[in-house]
């Protein structure tokens, strides 16, 4: 089984061939996954943590990016998996689907609307993601000049929590 996580479609061949003009020395097919061909809806509702991961590589337009990682969110909490898997399934998932400042802000807006036992356990978990993220910028930071979180970012954070009911650490 090959897995092709390309950017952008393309059409992958599904065989190898080696051999020369007079003798075919080797021929092997295999099963391919082209991820940018495979909808992000038809997974959603899995309950794999693979189809979770693989969300962010799967296609989906421009405008969808949020509701891509809501929906990965959702299905984060539904699996009930342990922290540290979790953690790295989140984490290949963050890796390919970056969100700006303003789909962030978008991100936030839409987990008001969800059901907010939902959203209070989505926030749980991007909350201990956070917590863990500034125990590591202080120690990697500590004694660097310039080395320290934003401000800015600690408040909107902060805010995020507070809205949730959640208790943050200082």
């Amino acid at each position: 089984m090959a897995v092709f996580s390309y950017d952008h479609e393309r059409d992958e061949p599904d065989s190898f061939e080696l051999g020369f003009s007079f003798l075919d020395v080797l021929r092997f097919r295999f099963f391919k996954l082209e991820l940018k061909k495979l909808s992000w809806r038809n997974y959603i509702h899995s309950d794999n943590p693979i189809a979770a991961a693989l969300l962010s590589k799967m296609g989906f337009g421009a405008g969808e990016r949020v509701r891509v990682k809501v929906e990965f969110m959702r299905m984060l909490v539904r699996l009930k998996l342990d922290p540290a898997r979790m953690e790295l399934i989140a984490g290949f998932f963050e890796t390919y689907l970056i969100l700006n400042h303003q789909e962030e802000e978008e991100f936030y807006r839409e987990l008001d609307r969800i059901d907010q036992k939902e959203a209070l356990a989505i926030m749980q978990v991007t909350t201990s993601w956070h917590e863990k993220g500034k125990i590591e910028g202080k120690i990697e930071g500590f004694g660097r000049p310039g080395g320290l979180v934003p401000l800015g970012f600690l408040r909107c954070m902060r805010q995020r929590v507070r809205r949730f009911g959640l208790k943050g650490r200082s």
